[in-house]
């Protein structure tokens, strides 16, 4: 056993010999021949960094309105008569859309516009008057109260009649029927004369109600006397003894 040990060290000795370590103490280059494969040459590590940055977007935010739909009405200009004294005037005035006879009406029921330009016009239909309007076979029914006319003079009747027929028949039809509490209705004329009660009336009707020479109404009365008596005298013969009365 002592033996190999010996032996051991002595090869150990020539190998470390073998390596080129001088006995000078200098170092000495070793033939690449010398050197195992995998030590010669130089290994060079590179280690790559890669950094992707994302590209900085600033967008500028985009403001978003939300706007409600707007409905533009569009107002129509129409011409309301209204009395000025025993005439009709018509004054410009305007309503909304596309006014129907009831709008009309309606605007007729409400008086002439406050300020100046209603200066001098008056009402005729009582604003509590509750009148109903309807379209038939393009003929406007208008029904009037059955106490319209209560108190009101003849000339101011028609001038109800003119008012309504005049701002009615222009625009949305020719001709105007009226009615009483819904019976037919003869109407007082512009020339003064009367309708027929199923008579349909028209601006024409009407349209001497804006000269200044208006024809008055004439109302004919007829009183019927009862005749006259005539007695003859008679004479009265009394018993005898008295008196004969005589005329």
């Amino acid at each position: 056993m002592r033996g190999r040990l010996v032996g051991m060290t002595a090869v150990l000795l020539a190998v470390a010999v073998g390596c080129g370590v001088p006995d000078s103490g200098e170092l000495e280059s070793i033939d690449d021949d010398g050197v195992p494969f995998d030590l010669t040459g130089t290994s060079v590590v590179t280690t790559t960094t890669s950094t992707t940055v994302a590209p900085s977007t600033t967008e500028s935010p985009i403001p978003t309105s939300t706007l409600a739909p707007t409905t533009t009405i569009q107002n129509e200009l129409v011409d309301l008569y209204f009395a000025s004294g025993s005439r009709l005037k018509p004054i410009p005035q305007q309503l909304a859309g596309q006014p129907g006879p009831e709008q009309l009406l309606a605007a007729l029921v409400l008086g002439p516009p406050t300020g100046s330009v209603g200066v001098g016009l008056r009402a005729i239909i009582p604003r509590d008057a509750e009148l109903s309007v309807d379209v038939v076979d393009g003929i406007v029914v208008v029904d009037l109260p059955a106490d319209l006319f209560d108190g009101m003079s003849t000339t101011d009747q028609r001038l109800v009649f003119g008012q309504i027929v005049m701002t009615m028949t222009p625009r949305r039809v020719g001709q105007v029927l009226f009615t009483l509490a819904g019976e037919p209705l003869p109407v007082f004329l512009g020339d003064g004369g009367l309708s027929e009660p199923d008579q349909p009336v028209s601006f024409d009707d009407y349209s001497q109600l804006m000269s200044s020479n208006i024809p008055e109404i004439t109302t004919t009365t007829t009183t019927t006397e009862p005749p006259t008596t005539s007695i003859d005298p008679v004479a009265t013969t009394l018993p005898l003894g008295e008196t004969t009365v005589g005329p």
